[in-house]
């Protein structure tokens, strides 16, 4: 057996035995006042399978894009060069619908980390925190200054 893949079974052992321990502690806090006083570490072995969830959310995506980029190669095959798959009018709009798939991955992976934390109030908020992170311009395609309102604001705030 390769020494890698005896590090890697060793390494999964340990760590499924650490988080079934029966003596996994648990921590109060004496002087909260509210319900939520206690705080498990076994809630941390729940980490890994909901980053899995998230990403498994993502996954449509990602197929989908990938499948689309094949259509594109495949019909634009003819040509070559820099604009491959822009060259027939066909193989252009898959190419978009590709690039608005791709796009939406990270949109959607954020989406679900932020409903993992939050619940499901956090899916819409989390959904566009990351569309604005991951294209600012969405913000500000009115072809107007985006610190616009940071010095109105600015200035409001500093009338005498």
């Amino acid at each position: 057996m390769e020494p890698k893949m005896l590090f890697m079974m060793v390494k999964l052992f340990v760590i499924k035995r650490y988080l079934n321990h029966d003596r996994l502690t648990t921590i109060k806090n004496k002087s909260a006042s509210d319900e939520v006083g206690e705080i498990s570490l076994k809630q941390f072995k729940y980490v890994s399978r909901n980053l899995l969830v998230e990403v498994s959310r993502m996954l449509p995506f990602v197929v989908t894009g990938g499948i689309i980029l094949g259509i594109v190669f495949l019909l634009d095959s003819g040509y070559t060069g820099s604009d491959f798959g822009t060259k027939c009018p066909i193989a252009r709009w898959f190419s978009g619908l590709r690039k608005i798939a791709f796009a939406m991955m990270i949109p959607i992976l954020g989406a679900y980390v932020a409903y993992s934390i939050v619940g499901p109030q956090g899916l819409l908020l989390g959904m566009i925190a990351d569309l604005a992170a991951t294209a600012p311009e969405m913000l500000y395609s009115s072809g107007q200054d985006p610190t616009k309102w940071v010095n109105e604001l600015a200035v409001y705030y500093h009338q005498d």
